[in-house]
């Protein structure tokens, strides 16, 4: 999707947030990740005919090898981007806390367009729309902890991202989230009814 239309979908589902009240199940700690498996975006300039910056998006032991010895698979740069369109009539996205200890904690299939996702985080921070402690739109790093409302069948109904200074950022993080559950990225522990499931996302930009 342009950034323009990915911008005004946020937009749109960032006044559904506004308008929408309600409470989010009420703070622990998430399970650690192996730094190697960590994406992490970097920005350089291509140079040729024309010199122009580019971005790129890999896991950290591919940006530790050699440029002859990185994969392509561990590149994240052509995955087609989620359609971060505003929440249907029945899902809500809200900001708060949660008891994320206790939940169990999703698992998620896919690979996520993090080319995407880091970049249009880092235009809300060149344009001031975030404006966060520590982060600038050169160089940052954040981790954002979601709950997540899954039915047996993992769709979603309700998105609670934790609170990040910036609530177009949790917008994001809230449609990134119920993009993936429609595209059915989400494993479930099954049941009849539906179930909280914690997770995280990050975005890092160097």
């Amino acid at each position: 999707m342009h950034t323009n239309c990915l911008s005004a979908a946020i937009a749109v589902a960032f006044a559904i947030l506004l308008a929408s009240p309600g409470t989010a199940p009420a703070q622990g700690d998430s399970a650690g990740k192996d730094p190697a498996a960590r994406v992490t975006c970097r920005s350089y300039i291509l140079m040729g005919t024309m010199t122009r910056q580019q971005s790129s998006c890999r896991t950290e032991k591919s940006w530790s090898q050699s440029a002859l010895d990185r994969r392509d698979e561990d590149a994240f740069d052509r995955e087609a981007p989620l359609p971060l369109h505003a929440p249907s009539a029945t899902q809500t996205i809200e900001t708060g806390s949660a008891d994320w200890a206790r939940m169990a904690p999703v698992k998620a299939h896919g690979r996520l367009p993090y080319l995407q996702l880091v970049t249009t985080v880092r235009d809300m921070l060149r344009k001031r729309e975030c404006v966060i402690p520590g982060q600038t739109a050169k160089k940052f790093d954040m981790d954002v902890r979601f709950a997540v409302l899954l039915d047996p069948i993992g769709k979603a109904s309700r998105v609670v991202v934790a609170e990040t200074g910036c609530q177009m950022l949790g917008t994001m993080v809230g449609l990134s989230v119920l993009a993936r559950a429609e595209r059915g990225d989400f494993e479930t522990l099954g049941g009849t009814a539906p179930r909280w499931y914690a997770g995280e996302m990050n975005f890092t930009m160097r």
